[in-house]
C-alpha cells in the first residue's frame, strides 16, 4: 500500500524523521533485520524495501520528501537525485557497493567498498557505532550474507551463504503488499535465532526449505537450457537469453561455467509477468555495466526494458542490448537495437 505523503506531511509536522531503505534481495534483507533489532537505537521512523532506479518513481520521490534523514544500504539512487534531496535540507547517506554507484566513492559521509555487501558495510560502518553489546551470531549471519551477494563459490561458508538464501525465499509471505512485509516472516526468523542460539544453525523446516529449493533450480536449469538462444551483439560478444521464473543467479552461475563460450547471459524475469525485468550474469572480464539499460556489479546486475521490447527480443533473434555509447538512459528504447 502506497503512503500518501500530503496527508504525512500534516500528521507529522515538527518531528525529526528518519527512513531506512534497502534491496529487496538476501543482502538487502540483511540489512532491514539488522535495522529491525537495534531500531530502539538507530531511531528509523520508517523502513522500506525497493528495487534498483526506485527514485524515479515518482510517488516514492515525493516520499522520500517527507523526512529529514534518510539512510540507503544496499542500493544508491542517481547522484542528480540525492543532490535535488540535499537540496531540501535533507540528510541522505549511503551504504553501498554495487558499480554503478562508483560517484559514492568520494562521499564523505557515506560508505562505498565493492570488497563487501551491502549488510557489512551497513552493520560495521553505521549500526556498530550506536550500539556496545549485541549478540555474536550477528557476525556470523553478516558474514553468510556477504559470501552469497558476493558469490564467493569457492568460499568454505558458500553452501551455508546459499542456503540461507533459500530460506529466504522459502519464508517469503508472497500475498503481503510490499517487499518489506513479504519479509517479515524472516525477520522473525532473524530475531529467533539471535535471541536462542550462539551459532547460524539450520532448523528441520529450513532443512525441507532448501531442499525444496534446490529440487526447483534443477527444473529451472533444465528448462533454461532447453529455451536459451545464443546470439551475438554488436562487438561480437556471444551471449544467452531466456526467461525464467526464479532462481535466477544460481542458473545463470551454472550455465556460464559449463559454456565458457559465452560471455554474458540476459534472463528476463518473469516473476508476475513479462514485465521487461531484466538479469544479466556474465563470465569474469565483461563487466556488465558496459550495457545501456544494465546497472550493478561487474558480473552481475539488474535492469528493466518494456514489456512490448522483451517481446521482441524474445521472439526476434536479431535484437541484442546496447553498450553505454548508444544508449540514452532518457529513451527506454535505446536499450536494444537490430544486428
Amino acid at each position: 500500500m502506497r503512503i500518501r505523503t500530503k496527508n504525512l506531511k500534516k500528521e507529522t509536522s515538527g518531528v525529526i524523521k528518519k527512513l531506512f531503505v534497502s534491496h529487496s534481495d538476501l543482502d538487502g534483507a540483511g540489512c532491514l533485520a539488522i535495522a529491525r533489532h537495534f531500531n530502539d537505537k538507530l531511531k528509523f521512523t520508517a523502513m522500506i524495501s525497493r528495487d534498483y532506479d526506485f527514485e524515479l518513481d515518482e510517488e516514492d520521490f515525493e516520499y522520500m520528501k517527507t523526512f529529514n534523514e534518510i539512510i540507503i544500504a544496499d542500493l544508491s539512487i542517481k547522484e542528480e537525485k540525492t543532490k535535488e534531496l540535499r537540496e531540501l535540507g535533507i540528510i541522505v547517506r549511503f551504504f553501498d557497493h554495487h558499480e554503478s554507484a562508483v560517484w559514492l566513492k568520494d562521499e564523505k559521509d557515506s560508505s562505498y567498498n565493492l570488497d563487501y555487501c551491502g549488510t557489512y558495510l551497513f552493520w560495521n560502518d553505521y549500526v556498530k557505532k550506536f550500539i556496545s553489546r549485541y549478540p555474536l551470531i550477528i557476525d556470523e549471519f553478516v558474514s553468510l550474507v556477504n559470501v552469497y551477494d558476493l558469490w564467493k563459490q569457492e568460499d568454505e561458508l558458500w553452501e551455508r551463504a546459499k542456503n540461507l538464501n533459500s530460506v529466504l525465499y522459502g519464508v517469503k509471505n508472497y500475498s503481503a503488499g510490499s517487499n518489506y512485509y513479504k519479509m517479515l516472516p524472516f525477520f522473525e526468523l532473524f530475531e529467533q535465532k539471535i535471541s536462542h542460539l550462539t551459532e547460524w544453525t539450520e532448523t528441520r523446516k529450513e532443512k525441507l526449505l532448501v531442499a525444496k529449493s534446490n529440487k526447483r533450480e534443477q527444473d529451472m536449469y533444465e528448462k533454461a537450457v532447453k529455451n536459451m538462444t545464443i546470439r551475438e551483439d554488436k562487438k561480437g560478444k556471444l551471449f544467452g537469453t531466456f526467461a525464467l521464473v526464479s532462481k535466477i543467479s544460481v542458473v545463470c552461475s551454472r550455465i556460464l561455467q559449463e559454456q565458457e563460450n559465452l560471455d554474458y547471459i540476459v534472463c528476463f524475469n518473469t516473476w508476475g509477468g513479462l514485465t521487461g525485468k531484466l538479469s544479466f550474469r556474465s563470465q569474469e572480464g565483461f563487466n556488465c555495466n558496459d550495457l545501456g539499460s544494465a546497472h550493478g556489479h561487474d558480473c552481475a546486475a539488474g535492469g528493466r526494458i518494456s514489456p512490448d521490447m522483451a517481446i521482441k527480443v524474445m521472439e526476434n533473434m536479431d535484437y541484442v542490448f546496447t553498450y553505454n555509447e548508444d544508449y540514452d538512459e532518457n529513451d527506454i528504447n535505446t536499450s536494444i537495437e537490430k544486428v
